[in-house]
């Protein structure tokens, strides 16, 4: 828990870094997240399952392209009467590819998860995502950002789960 502490405290000072800087830019984003888990119980009715949440991020760019990324998210559901809790706390950089209209991103994010199952089942563990997506400006401090695609990888009880994560949302650049 303290290095996750450590780490979340080092990416809000690249964060502060970022808005020191000229170029710098600090994005908020908050939205909708689908969350597919692909293995998450050895019991064949219950793998594959469908949960539904929020995502949110907060990125502070150093340069045009690089910044340090704080992802959170939250998914849940209910299927076969298994209550489900999944939280994730990860950070890491992101390389950005800005245009005109649309900014498209790619990020590498490390950090824990936290798993429950049922009420009666918890376990906390590493947990990283690679993947990316797309916003499209509204204006110089709005965006939409309509597809975001993370491949989730947790250890937990001991094993791989692996997961995808689609988000939408919108994006508030400062």
């Amino acid at each position: 828990m303290r290095k996750i502490v450590l780490l979340a405290i080092v990416a809000v000072l690249f964060c502060a870094v970022a808005v020191a800087q000229k170029d710098a830019k600090v994005e908020i984003f908050g939205g909708y997240s689908y969350f597919r888990t692909l293995n998450l119980i050895d019991i064949a009715p219950a793998n594959n399952i469908n949960l539904n949440g929020w995502n949110a991020s907060v990125t502070g760019y150093v340069s045009k392209n690089f910044g340090i990324t704080g992802d959170f998210s939250g998914a849940y559901g209910s299927p076969w009467g298994y209550g489900i809790h999944a939280h994730t706390y990860m950070f890491g950089p992101t390389f950005r590819v800005p245009g005109e209209r649309v900014t498209g991103f790619a990020h590498a994010l490390f950090g824990g998860a936290s798993l429950n199952l049922s009420g009666s089942s918890t376990d906390n563990g590493f947990a990283m995502a690679a993947g990316g997506g797309m916003d499209v400006s509204v204006n110089k401090r709005v965006a939409i950002r309509p597809v975001q695609f993370d491949y989730l990888l947790y250890r937990l009880w001991g094993r791989n789960l692996h997961n995808i994560r689609y988000s939408a949302g919108v994006v508030f650049k400062f």
